[in-house]
């Protein structure tokens, strides 16, 4: 049972995720900020690690796909910051 509510919360976590990078995707421009999401991504990482010495797939991947997603974060929010201002 509990496998199955850490999974459940997995999904969760991530498709909320996944909704947030979308919509940034679909504006052109990141809507986290990028302290929070270097944070986030550098945060997860860690715990990635950890997860992954500890042996705890479930978290390692929730860990890992948020690492991910925050890294993506970044990406837009550096590529938006490449793209020239129009009046």
């Amino acid at each position: 049972m509990a496998d199955i509510l850490s999974i459940a919360g997995l999904l969760l976590i991530l498709a909320g995720w996944a909704f947030e990078l979308m919509n940034a995707v679909s504006q052109g421009r990141a809507s986290v900020p990028l302290k929070f999401s270097i944070l986030y991504a550098s945060g997860s990482l860690l715990l990635a690690y950890h997860s992954f010495n500890i042996g705890d797939g479930i978290f390692l991947a929730l860990n890992s796909a948020a690492f991910l997603v925050a890294s993506a974060n970044i990406l837009l929010w550096l590529a938006q910051r490449q793209k020239p201002k129009t009046r």
